[in-house]
């Protein structure tokens, strides 16, 4: 300002990028915004040069202005922003800010809701990509459940009723003349690839266990002849496509959110054992999320491999998996409606284990089941790119969930073959899943220093509530369809939709 006694107003809207030097005599600094705080009007008296909101200022001896006094931390409301005030507000006081971080917080300081525009510096949109993750490994457990539930069908040697519903089939095949599958006898293990059961023309004879149903005095169930049951072939195939769609409303410091999450799962399975059944798979999934109500999306790519299995003898079965997942990111966090972009990647573990029983009332089928299941995610550290661009830590959350559940199957016969509607309901409980924190730094080095964001857990309870069908596609495919709605905490919904077609070799 050189010499006199000069008045520089900064007014909101402003943007001054290095160093205002109010010079010789009696100067004046009316800073109408957020950020000159009374120590910083205190090192300014004492000759010493400051960073207010990023820009240098030196040699001025009187204040005013609408922002005087205020400061960013005065103004912060909870740990994460009260966090990142502080680093606004301790800033390099030999470098200032890029014009577009000055940008930013001149946005900031001329808010009407200081603490709210504070909020969008921080990472806290990052720690929905984590409980996606989380979710997603139960969803794909769920896929594996149900195939090795149809594995198991009709296997037991389990039965109250006093009727084997596979022998109902048995004999409704040769009550119609059909051709065996393959092997000997005409029976196998799960009612759904059963064979025989393509549409005929004509009249359909009632097979010989439904007879005895119908004949029975007082329409009570008596037993048929029960050929022994057979293991299934010692290999197939299954493919398994899902689309599933969540939201999760705001709490605490976390941000509303909502994905769409489409992928395709596929395995082989065999028999090495009669009753013990092993097998691999792989799957890729994409998921699109909105992470915030202010635009901040990511992209998701998973590639998935695993391990399963499950032993069972009698009515009882104990299954087995294990999930390793590889993702990778494409995130834009938006603040004040900038864009700040970052391809992180990282990985998944899941392992899971489940007890229960098979339980054949007739025609029905009844599985409860207790299980138990571990996730860890991680996600690397990385460094975005735009004018608010933050440097930020690795993230890693654990997840061990119970859960207890049961599933209902009934195995019924048209003429058009065999079809088994399901009904199933699961309870999670969380173990681990809790707050944690998120460490960032802006890649701007006026605002030296790091800033930690405290997150939330994804919940504690958990309701699964689903529906599906099955039936023949020939004499070896059969093709499913199934739907699951899932609702817990901080009023948490998915609803995933689901199908698979699977082969007998």
């Amino acid at each position: 300002m050189e010499g006199g006694n000069d008045v520089v107003n900064i007014m909101a809207g402003s943007k001054i990028v290095g160093l205002v030097n109010g010079g010789a005599g009696t100067d004046t600094l009316n800073y109408n915004k957020v950020g000159l705080s009374d120590a910083k009007k205190s090192a300014l008296l004492a000759g010493q040069t400051v960073n207010v909101g990023g820009t240098l200022y030196t040699s001025f001896e009187l204040f005013g202005g609408t922002g005087n006094g205020v400061s960013f931390s005065s103004l912060a409301t909870d740990s994460s922003t009260r966090s990142i005030a502080a680093i606004l507000d301790n800033g390099s006081n030999t470098q200032s800010a890029s014009a577009g971080l000055q940008t930013i917080i001149d946005q900031i300081a001329s808010s009407s809701n200081v603490p709210a525009a504070l909020a969008q510096l921080t990472p806290t949109s990052f720690q929905s990509i984590t409980t996606m993750a989380v979710n997603a490994a139960f969803q794909t457990n769920q896929v594996l459940d149900q195939r090795l539930s149809n594995v198991r069908a009709g296997a037991m040697g389990f039965d109250i009723s006093g009727i084997d519903a596979l022998a109902m089939l048995a004999e409704g095949d040769r009550s119609r003349n059909l051709p065996p599958s393959g092997f000997a006898p005409p029976l196998q293990s799960d009612p759904i690839t059963a064979s025989g059961f393509a549409p005929v023309s004509g009249a359909v004879a009632t097979p010989v266990p439904f007879a005895a149903m119908a004949a029975s005095p007082g329409g009570k169930i008596v037993k048929a002849p029960v050929p022994a049951a057979q293991p299934e072939r010692p290999a197939s195939v299954f493919m398994y496509g899902n689309v599933t769609f969540g939201r999760q409303d705001a709490v605490g410091n976390a941000p509303a959110n909502r994905f769409t999450t489409t992928g395709v799962t596929f395995g082989i399975d065999q028999h090495i054992t009669p009753d013990l059944v092993l097998g691999v798979l792989g799957g890729f999934s994409r998921t699109r999320a909105n992470l915030d109500d202010f635009g901040s999306t990511s992209k998701i790519n998973t590639w998935l491999t695993g391990a399963y299995g499950t032993y069972y003898r009698g009515n009882w079965f104990t299954n087995g998996t294990f999930l390793y997942g590889r993702n990778t990111y494409d995130n834009s966090r938006m603040v004040l409606g900038t864009p700040n972009l970052s391809k992180p990647d990282g990985d998944q573990f899941a392992g899971q284990g489940a007890v229960g029983f098979d339980a054949r009332y007739g025609q029905w089928l009844v599985t409860p089941t207790l299980g138990a299941q571990y996730t860890k995610v991680r996600v690397s550290g990385f460094t975005e790119t735009g004018a608010a661009a933050l440097v930020v830590g690795a993230d890693s959350v654990d997840s061990f969930r119970t859960s207890l559940g049961v599933r209902t199957r009934y195995d019924l016969q048209t003429a058009w073959g065999v079809f088994v509607p399901e009904w199933r309901v699961t309870w999670q409980h969380e173990f681990l899943d809790s707050a944690r924190n998120l460490r960032a730094g802006f890649v701007d080095s006026a605002f030296p220093g790091q800033f930690d964001t405290t997150t939330v857990g994804a919940g504690r309870d958990f309701g699964i509530f689903g529906a599906g069908i099955s039936g023949k596609l020939g004499p070896d495919s059969t093709l499913s369809l199934n739907y699951d709605f899932k609702v817990g905490e901080h009023d948490y919904a998915a609803h995933q939709i689901s199908g698979r077609i699977r082969h007998l070799f």
